[in-house]
């Protein structure tokens, strides 16, 4: 679907952490649509790692949690440089 946008490309998709992280070091990406609930290294993870080892990557978090600390805890932790 959003390989059909405009101005959008799809360069990868991961179906755990650890392939997450392997593959963004591999690939020049600006938009990074993260689920939390990986296996392995789970999208907090990849979203801390990514906010420290490439701070211009955008990053989109997908979830379905509900406890208004943890999103919480997310919004700071990505809107930190």
């Amino acid at each position: 679907l959003i390989d059909s946008l405009p101005g959008f490309e799809v360069l990868f998709t991961a179906t755990d952490g650890e392939a997450a992280l392997e593959k963004l070091g591999t690939h020049e990406v600006n938009l990074l649509l993260l689920d939390l609930e990986l296996p392995g290294e789970n999208g907090d993870i990849i979203c801390e790692t990514v906010r420290k080892t490439s701070p211009w990557i955008k990053v989109v978090i997908l979830s379905m949690h509900l406890d208004d600390r943890f999103i919480l805890h997310l919004i700071i932790q990505a809107s930190k440089q």
